[in-house]
């Protein structure tokens, strides 16, 4: 539903530069292996899992190394500080309360001090983005990027960020209208702050992520 795995790929490239200088990447949710492959040819050592089993062996059909399992799970039965990231594109909206704050505190005791926590999900706070997050049942509820950043920090990490991602082309933005000769200004910036405030309601970023370090 999120798109083809070279969209998918294209989409998730830049993140590859979070990771730079860590290794030992474990990607929870890897679904089709876009970004292993994009660690992969960076030259990064990384493992995903997922929870289908007919993806994690796709995904082992192309050279990448994953296991069928849950993430909880997985991250648990990780050594402690043995990663140095933890990748979630598209994961933690599918938790509920409970099971996130596990994820996250999993993720924290896996990971060594500085290693970076990457979590993607779609962005609530643009309602033209909740068509997507209704889209899968499969969901446990939106999670605004304050919230999502919150339970970040006090799950022990720190340096976090948000980055909002995945924005609409302007054809599907509102656009400004001329304005007739003479309109008084106070009209014209009216108007236009008007749009610009609808755009950040309606048709912001579809994305967003939260970047922190353990």
């Amino acid at each position: 539903m999120r798109g083809s795995r070279e969209e998918i790929t294209e989409r998730q490239r830049d993140f590859v530069e979070r990771f730079a200088d860590v290794d030992d990447i474990m990607d929870i949710g890897c679904g089709r292996g876009e970004f292993l492959q994009l660690l992969k040819d960076a030259g990064k050592s990384a493992r995903g899992v997922d929870a289908d089993a007919e993806m994690a062996e796709w995904c082992r059909e192309q050279g990448l190394d994953v296991r069928h399992g849950e993430g909880i799970a997985a991250l648990a039965a990780t050594a402690a500080g043995s990663l140095g990231g933890v990748f979630a594109a598209q994961v933690v909206e599918h938790l509920p309360p409970g099971p996130l704050v596990a994820f996250l505190v999993a993720a924290q005791n896996a990971l060594r001090p500085g290693g970076v926590i990457v979590l993607e999900t779609i962005n609530p706070a643009s309602l033209s983005a909740l068509r997507n997050y209704f889209a899968d049942l499969t969901h446990a509820q939106p999670l605004v990027p304050q919230t999502l950043a919150f339970l970040v920090e006090t799950s022990g990490f720190h340096d976090v960020e948000v980055e909002l991602r995945s924005p609409l082309p302007d054809d599907q933005r509102l656009r400004e209208l001329p304005h007739p000769d003479g309109t008084p200004p106070e009209l014209v910036e009216a108007s236009a702050h008007n749009v610009n405030r609808l755009n950040d309601l309606l048709f912001a970023p579809q994305d967003y992520a939260v970047i922190a370090r353990a």
